[in-house]
């Protein structure tokens, strides 16, 4: 990955630490202070994808960890995890994960068993 800049680490702490706050491009470009237009560039450099995708990866990634370890519907994990509702959350996890979420709490915990 080679150096990375200080703004791209500081994102991608903002992003962890206010994930579930729905943190903006400009919101996140702002906590660390540059410009939106400035962090898209580093970010696609260092990481290879926009802030915004990077944003919802992490979201996604807290949605997987609460699918497997509570029983609570899309709805409440939706809201734990900064997505605007249920339909929202299961329309970006099918896009970005290849299932629904609730056949991957299926397969997961059977597997698990």
């Amino acid at each position: 990955l080679g150096s990375v800049s200080p703004y791209v680490t500081r994102a991608v702490a903002h992003v962890a630490a206010h994930y579930k706050d729905d943190p903006s491009v400009a919101g996140v470009a702002r906590a660390v202070g540059i410009s939106a237009n400035h962090l898209g560039h580093l970010f696609d450099a260092a990481l290879g994808m926009p802030v915004k995708e990077y944003i919802i990866k992490v979201r996604l990634l807290a949605a997987r960890r609460l699918l497997l370890q509570t029983d609570d519907g899309l709805d409440v994990l939706a809201e734990e995890c900064g997505f605007v509702d249920g339909s929202h959350l299961s329309r970006l996890f099918l896009r970005y994960v290849g299932q629904r979420p609730g056949e991957y709490r299926r397969v997961r915990t059977e597997r698990s068993r």
